[in-house]
C-alpha cells in the first residue's frame, strides 16, 4: 500500500475523511455558485465509523449552518427530534 493511500485508513477514519471531502466540495461549489446552495447531501459514508464516531460527527455537523441530508444504516439518537427513521416492512419502506 502506497503511503498515503486511501486504503490504508480504518473504515472510521474513511468515513471522516468522507464527510471532510463532501464539506469541501460543497464549499468549493457554493464559491463558485451566485447564490450558494444550502443543502448538504451525505450518502452511506458512516457505516464504519463506531457509535461514538458518529455521535463526534454529527455533533460537530450541527455548527454548520446548512440544511444536511444524512443517509446511514446506523442508529443514530444524537439528535432524536431530528432524525427521520424509515424501515422496509412488508416490501414497502415506512416512516417508524
Amino acid at each position: 500500500i502506497a503511503v498515503g493511500s486511501y486504503s490504508k485508513f480504518s473504515g472510521g477514519e474513511r468515513g471522516r475523511i468522507d464527510i471532510g471531502s463532501i464539506l469541501a466540495n460543497q464549499t468549493l461549489i457554493n464559491n463558485k455558485a451566485e447564490n450558494g446552495l444550502d443543502l448538504i447531501l451525505i450518502d452511506e459514508v458512516l457505516e464504519s465509523v463506531d457509535e461514538e464516531g458518529v455521535k463526534n460527527i454529527i455533533q460537530s455537523m450541527e455548527n454548520i449552518d446548512k440544511t444536511m441530508l444524512l443517509i446511514t444504516q446506523n442508529e443514530i439518537n444524537t439528535l432524536p427530534n431530528q432524525v427521520i427513521t424509515f424501515e422496509k416492512q412488508n416490501g414497502k419502506l415506512q416512516i417508524v
